[in-house]
Parts: C-alpha cells; sequence; structure tokens
C-alpha cells in the first residue's frame, strides 16, 4: 500500500488502495479488507496524511525515502549504494539506477492499470 502511495502523484484514496492491493493479487484469504486498512492505518497513522477529501498520502520526507528504499530492494541495496559513491566506479551506480527505475515503473504501471480499470473521472484523469 504505501508504495502505491509513493508511486501516486498527490496519494489515494482507501477505495484506490484496496482495489490496486486486489488487482495485484491480493485476493480470496490474502484480500485486505476496509477493517485490515483500519488497522493499518491506526498503526501508520503518523507516517500518513488523510486529507478531508479522503486522500492518503506519505506526511513525511522520511517515510518516503524509506519506501523508496523499499523499491529499490531494501537497505541492502542503500548501503552499497553509499559505498559506490566513495570507492567504486560508475558502471555499479548506473546499475543501481536501472534497477532503481525498473522497480519505480513496475508500481507505476500497476497503478496505471488499476486506473484504466476505473471509470472516467478527475481521479482518473490524473
Amino acid at each position: 500500500a504505501l508504495c502505491f502511495i509513493a508511486m501516486s502523484r498527490r496519494g489515494l484514496t482507501e477505495q484506490e488502495i484496496l482495489g490496486a492491493l486486489l488487482m495485484i493479487g491480493y485476493r480470496d484469504s490474502t484480500e485486505v479488507k476496509t477493517a485490515d486498512w483500519a488497522s493499518f492505518y491506526r498503526a501508520a497513522q503518523d507516517s500518513l496524511i488523510k486529507e478531508h477529501t479522503g486522500i492518503f498520502s506519505l506526511a513525511h520526507g522520511c517515510v518516503q525515502k524509506a519506501v523508496l528504499m523499499k523499491v529499490m530492494g531494501g537497505t541492502s541495496e542503500v548501503k552499497l549504494d553509499e559505498i559506490n559513491t566513495k570507492h567504486a566506479s560508475a558502471p555499479k551506480l548506473t546499475r543501481m539506477s536501472s534497477f532503481y527505475r525498473r522497480s519505480h515503473n513496475c508500481y507505476h504501471t500497476k497503478l496505471a492499470k488499476y486506473f484504466q480499470t476505473q471509470a472516467i473521472n478527475w481521479r482518473t484523469l490524473e
């Protein structure tokens, strides 16, 4: 859910989050229901902002950074990046950037596919 929120332009509604998760395979016994989302939101509410419109977005830059680290494959990738910045050649950094771009694009693509299945409105046009 956090990856989808981070990859969205202006955040997502609860319905959009649950719909996107359903679309990528969270169904049957793994389906994220409204009660599950409410529990998650309560636990993560310091990291999320809920607008009066019902749109959730990330509350802090450090949360965005943590989610992006997850998208890049975890903290080991970031440690490698820090090491590479000081000691290694540019090709390693290029491979890291390429992996990040593919992961980032994957989440964007999944989110775009979700919105393509929705009726046209101001949210789907964003």
